[in-house]
């Protein structure tokens, strides 16, 4: 049986302050609030943004606004049934595969669900215990490798 969602939060991110000027932001947040009207979700005025500040080595969820996001799962304040809204699987993490992997089953196990806009994918336990979830991994390292070249 599907569970009644909750709170929906926004977490937007860019790597580079010159990305400040162009419309990022615009984009992840207006793809955020579309999402979140289209699937009846009630997007949580607080939200988390690392702006200016690379997935690629952690560094987003180690001292930025994902880091504050991962704690308030572990202390309860963001609840199992949640929704982390994002653009792509990317904003979370641009890191090595296994550190990427830790972040992403952080949340699912927490009972927050990720939807992932540009791919109109839902990421939930359920989903991920009967999908070969691990392909969104692989593909999440193909766009890092390819991105990065």
């Amino acid at each position: 049986m599907k569970q009644t969602l909750g709170a929906a939060y926004s977490y937007l991110r860019y790597s580079s302050k010159k990305q400040a000027t162009g419309a990022s932001l615009k984009r992840q947040l207006d793809g955020t609030e579309a999402w979140c009207k289209t699937h009846n979700l009630r997007l949580d005025p607080v939200n988390f943004r690392d702006l200016g500040i690379s997935s690629f080595h952690g560094k987003n969820h180690t001292e930025g606004a994902l880091s504050a996001f991962l704690q308030a799962i572990r202390v309860d304040k963001i609840k199992a049934s949640s929704v982390l809204v994002i653009e792509k699987l990317d904003r979370l993490s641009r890191d090595e595969i296994t550190d990427s992997l830790t972040i992403f089953i952080e949340i699912i196990k927490a009972g927050v669900e990720i939807y992932s806009i540009l791919d109109s994918k839902v990421h939930s336990r359920e989903a991920i215990n009967k999908t070969r979830w691990i392909l969104c991994i692989a593909r999440l390292n193909w766009r890092k490798l390819v991105n990065f070249r």
